[in-house]
């Protein structure tokens, strides 16, 4: 999810599955380059990555991109979507490390959100989404700060296997978790800071245990989007004592149950649009920061390594 209040709307279509599905590695000089590494900077729980952009003629600018895995395309800023199209190439190289990753200029648009500011003063100039990402091995290791890709069967990939599905339209990856006894589809979202869960599904959760609901209104991490639409308004404060991911058992698990938002209905029917399937929500920083995640998308697999315990503070 974006880090603006404004919601995004955007389609996905058979036409851009067909370009991902097309999306090529380059040969030559970058052939035997595999994977490649850059330090991630983590800003309000979300992780921010330096891409470097290969211009017409050779010449190289570093732009500060938000690694969103609940986004299905990419954006950059006007000013850069301009600087791109005077290039005239119909791919786009930008590197993470010493990894070339090329992007069919056609699937790139501008964002009127862009750019934005972090708090050390950083301008962040594009959105690395889940639609580029499906190509590689992703290793997020939220502990040292640091995002690595890799070409499919490069790594081997270490940690807890959980499988999962994937939308090759969008690129989006969710898997099954466990709550209140029940077994639930839900989104891996590096783009959100905090978990949300649909608030129909929140219901009867409360309705049996009063005591998991912590208050009204999003606060802290979960007011992420800041938006005046009612959303996280009405949003209903939870700490789950459990959540079952395969065999892992996290406790203490924060989050916010979201309803409707005023101009597109039922925020997580929204949402599900994007997904493989239909989701009851999606798993936010306050549970990914507690590993080194690892997805491996041509084998629909994740692999979950705890570097640290949860807070019970988020």
């Amino acid at each position: 999810m974006r880090p603006s209040g404004r919601i995004l709307l955007r389609s996905s279509s058979s036409a851009l599955a067909l370009i991902w599905a097309a999306l090529i590695f380059s040969r030559g000089v970058f052939a035997e380059i595999s994977t490649g590494t850059a330090t991630l900077l983590l800003d309000g729980a979300r992780l921010y990555v330096p891409l470097t952009l290969v211009q017409a003629g050779g010449a190289r600018r570093t732009r500060l991109a938000f690694v969103d895995l609940g986004a299905p395309s990419m954006t950059v800023s006007q000013g850069l979507l301009k600087q791109l199209a005077s290039d005239r190439q119909d791919s786009v190289t930008f590197f993470l490390g010493r990894l070339p990753l090329h992007v069919p200029r056609s699937v790139i648009s501008g964002d009127d959100d862009l750019p934005y500011s972090l708090a050390n003063g950083a301008q962040v100039q594009a959105v690395l989404p889940a639609a580029v990402l499906q190509n590689y091995q992703v290793v997020l290791d939220y502990g040292h700060r640091a995002l690595t890709l890799a070409r499919p069967g490069t790594l081997k990939l270490k940690g807890d296997a959980i499988p999962a599905e994937v939308n090759p339209a969008t690129g989006l990856i969710a898997i099954h978790i466990a709550i209140a006894g029940r077994t639930y589809a839900a989104t891996i979202d590096t783009g959100s800071a905090y978990t949300w869960l649909q608030q129909r599904a929140v219901r009867p959760w409360v309705a049996e245990h009063p005591d998991w609901q912590r208050g009204v209104g999003a606060v802290g991490a979960s007011n992420m989007r800041m938006a005046d639409d009612g959303l996280e308004a009405s949003g209903t404060l939870l700490r789950l004592p459990e959540l079952q991911l395969g065999s892992l058992r996290l406790h203490d698990v924060g989050a916010l149950g979201v309803g409707s938002s005023t101009p597109i209905g039922d925020f997580i029917d929204w949402y599900s649009k994007k997904n493989p399937e239909p989701v009851v929500g999606f798993l936010g920083a306050n549970v990914l920061q507690q590993f080194r995640l690892s997805l491996d998308y041509a084998r629909r697999m994740t692999y979950w390594q705890r570097e640290r315990d949860p807070t019970g503070h988020d």
